[in-house]
């Protein structure tokens, strides 16, 4: 979540570090910082549905294999 945040702010950073005199992030960063959060988004998903209560036990394996899934979709794109 905390890089959607970011991206989010991106004009907003960007400013910050413009007024701070520090070199801001170039596109290809901002680039992979999507990349990561689109990789990572299922992850936070999952997390917030196995945590809520002990009858989510039964959905530990399903979720480890759309996760599974998840990662080879982004491998093959790559």
């Amino acid at each position: 979540m905390m890089t959607q945040r970011l991206l989010a702010l991106k004009t907003d950073v960007n400013a910050v570090l413009r007024e701070s005199g520090i070199d801001m992030l170039f596109a290809s960063d901002w680039a992979k910082l999507e990349e990561m959060a689109y990789l990572l988004a299922p992850f936070c998903c999952q997390t917030d549905t196995l945590q809520t209560n002990g009858l989510s036990l039964s959905l530990v394996l399903p979720t480890l294999m759309d996760l599974e899934r998840h990662l080879q979709q982004q491998h093959a794109a790559t």
